[in-house]
Parts: structure tokens; C-alpha cells; sequence
């Protein structure tokens, strides 16, 4: 997308909003998040669907103009407008909590103190009765309770030196209000130790063959996330659960130690690091139980997000992560790569595609490839570098001319796109169908850039599932 989150925090200016210095990229996220919720689970008239397109545009084309804090306080009040939320729930998503430290170490802490950091004005007070909850994850009956004064920045310290190991959701609440504002962790040693010591067993490490060397660099690269200060502005560590990936790079370490890929056949959904001449390629991969038990080759569909985003953009947003249930559904193993990394060198999509090869019996005759916006740009240079590896291709709120040697192509335009117009699309591929590309064009009545596409995956996909290469 050309949106948030995981989008415009870094890549654009940020101007002279005040706000710019608190936002970060998981304040961002978090937002986009309970927007998506929302949308996904409302039924939009279709006057909705136009007025909420135009007003989530908008909020896009705030963050272009570097006014973030404005725009991440529209997009909260739009959420509030779909779902109906009372006033005072606005002054609860209006704040950033913030936990220090972010990862409390047992055996050099046991005290932390809580900020709160307002990131949008609001014309409601702060409910009383303000507390701080933060839930286990492990067992959701477990909340504490820590009282905030809403006149003061932060709270009293607090002592977890007796809360079990493991991560906690963090939430903002008064009376039967209340929002989640983040994660916090509780764990026995330091992760910036622990990260260490897992480093030296794995430099250590070397393979000849393709397959354990990209596994080796996977596992250095997703041992770094482990950080006692993870960093707001990067979603891969700011939304990590970290307690789980401890535990999971232990055995992944153990498992190359023993000269295994660790990720050969996995189910579920990973984040990995791959390396194409000499550079790093983020990825999340999505691979269903039923796709490694199915027992014959299975559809790759590779998905790039738009600009400024990440590779946790098609996993994350653009519809609550449906690909993942469009992937549960159909059967097929999904990829998101970082767009940025993976532009302008089909080096990247030979690695991507061979390394998925590795790892999984994938069919070569069913390789398909989906971009929104900026993505959609590095579909199309894929059409022309790596036509013969593609089955079919979708261009979501962008792309351009195509010649005829393209595989099947599907470009999708938005009536109300103030970023991609829709009729320059339509006239691209109507060039490009009288010089003979097989390109079919679709409209997103009543939508703008980016909040079709969660809407309108569904079809996209399966239309791409029925294409094979000969």
C-alpha cells in the first residue's frame, strides 16, 4: 500500500508537526490495525464505502505531508466513526503507553515504570478511573492492575519480581473501557546476552549447499530481533513476540548445529532474512499444514506491498492478514518480500523462488505474483525480467503499459485513487490490449488507494489460482 504502518515513518519528510518525534512506526501499526478491524468487521453502505475511502485517503495523504500526529488522530477517528465507539475512547487511543525497561530482565531487575505519551488531541477528558492492565498472553485470566493518574506523565514503579516469565498484553482501560496499546516482556536473562551467545554458536557454522547457508543466514538474522530495547520504529522487532522466538531460535540453532534446515517443511507463518548478491531480502513466509502434508507440489503466490511498507504489510494489514485464510483455504504457500529491497533486480525473485523451492515442493507452473502501488511497479518490471516463471500477475493501484509477451495480467484500478488515477490505468491497459498483452482491467467502485484490496483478495487470488504456465 502506500500507507501505513509499516509505510511512510522514515521514507518521507516529516515536517514541522510537533507530534513527528512521538509517532513511530508501531504507534502507526497499531492504529492501522484496529482500522482494519473495524472495517473488516462492519457493513458498509454503499455511501460508507465511498465517505470512509475518501476520509482513509486523506489520512494517507496527511502522512505524504509529513503531518503525522494529525493523521494518526483522523485515522483513530475514523476508526471511532465505523465502529461507533463512545468519546472516551478516543482518549484512550490518543496515548502511547510506554513500559521501561520494554524487556525486564529477572536476573538484573525487577522493577519497570510506566510513560504515557499523548500522540493526537481530543476534545473528551480522560475517563476516570485510568489503570494500566497488562494481561498474560499465556493465560488471559492473569491481568494486572497498576492505577495511572492522568494528570502526571507516568505511574509509580511497579515490582513483577514474582510474574511468570513470558509476554504481556498491554492495555489502557477504565471501568468496562478499554484498549490494547502494546506488548511487554518478562524474561529470566538478557535478550541482548542471550543474543550474543547464540551469535558465536552460529558464526561459528558453515555450509557448502544453497539450501543450509540461507538457512544460516535466516536464523543470524532472526536471532537479532532479540533485543532488550526493541525498536519502535521497526515492526519486525516491535511486533515480535519475543518469548516465542527465544525459545524457537534455541531450536533452530540446535537443529543447524546438527547440519539440518530448520525451516525446511515449517508450517505457520515465519520471518525470515534471505541473501541475493550480497544483499538481504526480509520475507514473511506463510505456509500452511496443508501444504507440506498435501504430498505434491503446491502454488507459490508472491505479494508485494506499496510504498514505504515492509514485508509484514500483506501479513498484518490489507485486510487483518487474509491472505493467510486465502492461503488456509486454497491450499497454496504465500510470500511477502520488503518491496524496497527486492526492486529493481529480479535477482531477488530468482533467490526468493529457489529458496521456497528448497524448503517446499513448489509447482514452477504455478508461480503467481500481486503487488499494490508501489508493488505493483515491481510486478510489473518482474512481467518483463521473468515472464517465463510467471503464471499470472495481478497490479493492484498501479502499474503501466505491457507488452504482449506478459503472462496474464489483472490490473486493478480504484474509482476514487487520488495516488494512482483510474482513468490513466484504464487508458494504459486499453494501449496495452491493442498491441496485444493479455491484461484484463478491474474497478473498485466507490474505493480510493488502498482499502480495496483486503476487500477484493479474495477474488484477486483465486483468479490468480486459475493460471498455470504451459
Amino acid at each position: 500500500m502506500a500507507l501505513i504502518p509499516f509505510l511512510l515513518v522514515g521514507l518521507f519528510a516529516l515536517g514541522s508537526d510537533p507530534t513527528n518525534d512521538l509517532v513511530s512506526r508501531a504507534d502507526l501499526g497499531r492504529a492501522l490495525q484496529r482500522f482494519e478491524r473495524a472495517w473488516m468487521a462492519s457493513e458498509p453502505t454503499p455511501e460508507d464505502v465511498e465517505r470512509i475511502n475518501r476520509a482513509f485517503d486523506a489520512v494517507t495523504l496527511s502522512f505524504f505531508g509529513g503531518r503525522m500526529g494529525e493523521a494518526i488522530g483522523d485515522l483513530e477517528r475514523l476508526t471511532a466513526s465505523i465502529t461507533g465507539s463512545e468519546p472516551r475512547w478516543l482518549t484512550l487511543v490518543a496515548y502511547r503507553v510506554r513500559i521501561e525497561p520494554p524487556v525486564l530482565a529477572r536476573s538484573s531487575s525487577s522493577s519497570a515504570q510506566v510513560f504515557l505519551d499523548r500522540l493526537f488531541a481530543t476534545e473528551a477528558e480522560v475517563p476516570a478511573g485510568l489503570e494500566l492492565r497488562l494481561r498474560s498472553a499465556a493465560d488471559a485470566s492473569v491481568v494486572h492492575r497498576l492505577p495511572l493518574d492522568k494528570r502526571k506523565a507516568s505511574a509509580a514503579s511497579f515490582d513483577a519480581d514474582e510474574w511468570p516469565v513470558g509476554r504481556y498484553v498491554v492495555l489502557l482501560g477504565a471501568g468496562e473501557l478499554e484498549v490494547e496499546v502494546g506488548q511487554w516482556f518478562v524474561v529470566d536473562e538478557s535478550l541482548d546476552r542471550l543474543r550474543a551467545a547464540n551469535a558465536s554458536r552460529l558464526n561459528v557454522l558453515s555450509f557448502p549447499d544453497p539450501p543450509r547457508r540461507q538457512a544460516l543466514v535466516s536464523c543470524l538474522e532472526r536471532n537479532a530481533l532479540l533485543k532488550d530495547r526493541p525498536s519502535s520504529n521497526r515492526t519486525a522487532e516491535a511486533f515480535c513476540d519475543l518469548a516465542a522466538l527465544q525459545a524457537d531460535i534455541s531450536t533452530e540453532i540446535a537443529m543447524l548445529e546438527k547440519g539440518q534446515n530448520p525451516y525446511r517443511g515449517r508450517t505457520g507463518d515465519t520471518w525470515r532474512t534471505l541473501e541475493f548478491a550480497g544483499r538481504k531480502l526480509p520475507v514473511r513466509v506463510y505456509a500452511p499444514a496443508s501444504v507440506v502434508s498435501r504430498g505434491k507440489p503446491v502454488p507459490l503466490v508472491v505479494v508485494y506491498h506499496g510504498a514505504g511498507g515492509d514485508e509484514n504489510m500483506f501479513f498484518e494489514a490489507y485486510g487483518t492478514g487474509v491472505i493467510r485464510t486465502l492461503a488456509d483455504r486454497h491450499g497454496f504457500l504465500v510470500v511477502a518480500p520488503a518491496t524496497m529491497a527486492a526492486m529493481n533486480d529480479a535477482r531477488s525473485f530468482d533467490t526468493l523462488v529457489q529458496v521456497m523451492s528448497f524448503d517446499y515442493w513448489v509447482d514452477p507452473k504455478r508461480i503467481t505474483v500481486l503487488g499494490h502501488s508501489m508493488g505493483a511497479g515491481a510486478v510489473a518490471g518482474l512481467l518483463e525480467d521473468r515472464a517465463s516463471k510467471i503464471a499470472a500477475a495481478a497490479c493492484l493501484a498501479g502499474g503501466g503499459r505491457f507488452s504482449k509477451s506478459i503472462p496474464p495480467t489483472l490490473v486493478v484500478a480504484a474509482e476514487h485513487d487520488p495516488l494512482a488515477n483510474a482513468q490513466r490505468l484504464q487508458g494504459a491497459v486499453k494501449r496495452s490490449q491493442a498491441a496485444g498483452a493479455p491484461v484484463e482491467l478491474w474497478l473498485a467502485e466507490r474505493y480510493g488507494h488502498t482499502v480495496f484490496v483486503g476487500d477484493m483478495l479474495p477474488e484477486i487470488v483465486a483468479w490468480l489460482l486459475g493460471h498455470s504456465r504451459d
